[in-house]
């Protein structure tokens, strides 16, 4: 009696142990699926506050350019000289799509070429980023990179296009909507977030003499 009673509590133990083992890899597996799940939101998140943060930065220095700065004025919203020229222009810029904008360098609050001059903004479609010339209209054209490689795809006048500027002459204001991505080469999902966002830029009116 004494060895079946034995054999029966080995047996019990057994059976409690392959218990505790399947308990354990239970509570496991589900720690390991929280933990990834976690971090998985982490990075989602971290992207796209990086995206976001480019953006909203190229956002802001357009306005901080186009509203003028301590140095200069801001764009100058008349169209003179010639009388059909515009102040904001869809263009090519230095080989990339970009925009081009008329400053009033000499702070003077009157449009005049001989003293005013253009800045620029542009898409490099190669390292997604955008250029920004501080000073278009002498050379040699020097540019500075406003953002991160996150920048998609380009300055257009079309509608679907998902980074675009539009400006409006009766209103003198002009809006910008820039789109950013993780990866622009590959498809926007979880672990690629995209960023969209659009500003309007009232611009400052100029004397006309």
């Amino acid at each position: 009696m004494t060895c079946l009673s034995l054999k029966k509590k080995k047996a019990l133990t057994l059976l409690e142990l392959l218990i505790a083992v399947v308990l354990l890899s239970v509570l496991s597996l589900g720690f390991f699926n929280i933990h990834f799940f976690t971090q998985d939101q982490v990075i989602q998140g971290d992207r796209r506050a990086r995206v976001q943060n480019d953006v909203s930065f190229a956002l802001s220095h357009m306005a901080k350019q186009l509203r003028g700065t301590d140095q200069r004025g801001g764009a100058i919203g008349t169209a003179l000289n010639p009388p059909d020229s515009l102040p904001v222009e869809l263009t090519t810029v230095n080989g990339d799509n970009g925009i081009l904008v008329w400053i009033d360098f000499d702070n003077n609050g009157v449009r005049d070429d001989t003293n005013d001059k253009q800045i620029a903004y542009a898409y490099d479609a190669t390292n997604h980023t955008i250029l920004f010339y501080p000073n278009f209209t002498d050379a040699p054209l020097v540019s500075e990179a406003i953002t991160e490689s996150r920048i998609m795809p380009d300055f257009s006048d079309d509608a679907t296009a998902r980074t675009h500027v539009l400006y409006d002459q009766a209103n003198n204001f002009i809006e910008v909507q820039i789109t950013g991505r993780w990866n622009p080469d590959v498809n926007a999902a979880l672990n690629n977030p995209e960023v969209r966002m659009t500003t309007r830029i009232n611009m400052p009116s100029v004397s006309l003499n």
